[in-house]
C-alpha cells in the first residue's frame, strides 16, 4: 500500500491510538518521495512539524506506517510559505475557533466575548 494512498487509514489510526500526534497532523500534506514521506505543514504550524519530529513521535509514525504499508518509510517534516487562502483565514477572527471546533468538537469549545 502507497502511504499517500493510506494516508487516511494512517491518521485514524493515530487518532486511535494517540489523539495528540492526530492533532497536530490535521493540516499536513504528505508527499512521497522514494522512501521518504514528507509532510508539508503550513506557515503557521512550525511547532507542529517540530513536534512531529522529536524522536519517539516520528518513530511511532514510522513504525505504523510501516505496519499497515508494509513499507520502511523515513518521516521529514516540511514548514510550507502561507497560502493565499491560508492569509485570508487568519484575517478572520473566527479562523482560531473554527479550528478549534474542528479539532476538539463544538461540545469541548466554549466561545468567550471579550469586554
Amino acid at each position: 500500500l502507497d502511504p499517500i494512498g493510506g494516508w487516511s487509514e494512517i491518521l485514524e489510526r493515530v487518532k486511535v491510538d494517540r489523539i495528540a500526534i492526530y492533532t497536530l497532523l490535521a493540516d499536513a500534506k504528505p508527499k512521497l518521495a522514494g522512501n521518504r514521506l514528507q509532510l508539508l505543514f503550513p506557515h503557521m504550524q512550525g511547532f507542529y512539524a517540530s513536534a512531529i519530529e522529536k524522536e519517539d513521535n516520528r518513530a511511532y509514525l514510522e513504525g505504523l506506517i510501516k505496519k499497515i504499508t508494509g513499507r520502511d518509510i523515513r518521516l521529514k517534516c516540511q514548514v510550507g510559505e502561507t497560502s493565499m487562502m491560508e492569509a485570508d483565514s487568519l484575517e478572520d477572527d473566527n479562523y482560531i475557533v473554527e479550528k478549534a471546533i474542528e479539532i476538539f468538537g463544538e461540545e469541548s469549545v466554549e466561545i468567550i466575548e471579550e469586554k
